[in-house]
């Protein structure tokens, strides 16, 4: 009986999917026939069968299937189709059919990030309801792109692999043909991408409400490693990291290093311990404005105040570099990985790293840490530490 009533629901969806994909390509081949209708007419009727693809018919009274189930398999039709009802009717015939493409998307592959991604928004509207005070935050920091050549609007949080974004984005924008010669430095600091002001954020916003939003982030104590590693542990010398990061240095060994000598302060030399970085992190005295580097991704992207269409995870950075530029109708160009060791099979490399350096962090500690950066555990579904059970 279950075997029928689930027959019937999936014979009567794809007679629906079937009938409304109809509309679509009738409607793009008034256009690509030239037919001679006024354009805003013509947009009219593709929106109409869009929105036909993003209602739920009435399903049988004894369809197996639940209220979310619907919601995802429609959801995730509407994305492979069309996109969102705020493109244009240029948008649509480009995801629809992407000139010159040389490989199509998988289908299966498609369908199962595009279920990630619904998930990764799910949880992040539902932790959005559990902390107000951060749906009214509007303060921000200058960490929004926009690409306006192909319309891709980047939230970069340091940390999380943004350097190799800006690399696809700088070839996206014809800036340059390939990502291969492209330094980090050059990634950062020579790119034509339009920078958001921080203080307009939320009203300039608006402006490109058409375009592809897009968020990556990452584990938020293996990003604190990084950042650790990279910018105050003197691993790398901190001669080379800038002013703001020796004096950061400076002052954490000053105030956390009993008996510094002054040879200490060499900044050529000089090296803070992951202690003394703990220290410095949950010191309740220091103020919670943080570098961007570790600071919340709450408070970098405001994501409880802007739709993103995609949400990245750097430990899952190859399926979903592979999910977006596909997506964009990009299937030929990769996520430059082979730069960086790392993006090789990163969730057991975070793991790792997360054993070695908090193996010794007292629970204590871990739950200070927790406590600042809760909000990014919840927002983006990791799992609390294991130590705190």
């Amino acid at each position: 009986m279950a075997l029928k009533q689930l027959q019937s629901s999936v014979s009567y969806r794809r007679c629906f999917k079937r009938t409304a994909f109809i509309f679509v390509l009738a409607a793009v081949c008034l256009i690509v026939s030239g037919a001679s209708y006024h354009h805003a007419k013509v947009k009219t009727a593709i929106s109409a069968a869009l929105t036909s693809l993003s209602t739920k018919p009435d399903m049988p009274s004894n369809s197996p299937f639940t209220e979310e189930t619907r919601n995802v398999s429609y959801s995730n039709e509407l994305q492979l189709l069309a996109g969102n009802h705020s493109d244009s009717v240029q948008q649509i015939l480009k995801k629809l059919f992407t000139a010159g493409q040389k490989r199509k998307p998988d289908k299966h592959f498609m369908e199962e990030q595009a279920f990630v991604q619904f998930q990764r928004k799910k949880t992040l509207r539902q932790a959005c309801r559990r902390h107000p005070y951060v749906m009214q935050r509007e303060q921000s920091s200058g960490q929004f792109f926009v690409m306006e050549k192909s319309q891709i609007l980047y939230c970069s949080v340091p940390k999380t692999g943004c350097t190799n974004w800006k690399r696809v984005f700088m070839v996206l924008e014809g800036d340059r043909p390939n990502t291969e010669n492209i330094s980090g430095n050059d990634a950062h600091f020579s790119n034509n991408f339009k920078q958001l002001s921080h203080r307009r954020l939320l009203r300039d916003i608006r402006k490109y409400d058409a375009y592809t939003k897009f968020l990556q982030v990452r584990h938020p104590f293996v990003r604190l490693i990084s950042a650790y590693r990279n910018k105050i542990s003197g691993e790398t010398p901190l001669v080379n990291q800038g002013e703001e990061f020796g004096q950061m240095a400076e002052y954490i060994v000053r105030k956390y290093r009993r008996g510094a000598g002054i040879e200490d302060y060499n900044l050529s030399t000089l090296h803070v311990t992951w202690a003394e970085w703990i220290r410095y992190l949950t010191d309740p005295t220091e103020r919670r404005d943080f570098n961007a580097h570790w600071r919340e991704v709450y408070k970098l992207c405001l994501p409880c105040r802007i739709n993103y269409d995609f949400i990245g995870n750097l430990e899952t950075v190859g399926s979903d570099s592979g999910f977006m530029l596909d997506h964009l109708g990009l299937a030929d160009l990769h996520f430059p990985s082979s730069r960086a060791a790392y993006l090789h099979d990163s969730e057991k490399r975070g793991e790792a790293l997360f054993d070695q350096y908090f193996g010794n962090v007292s629970r204590e500690d871990i739950q200070r840490l927790y406590d600042i950066y809760k909000v990014d555990f919840e927002l983006f579904g990791f799992e609390k530490p294991w130590q705190l059970y």
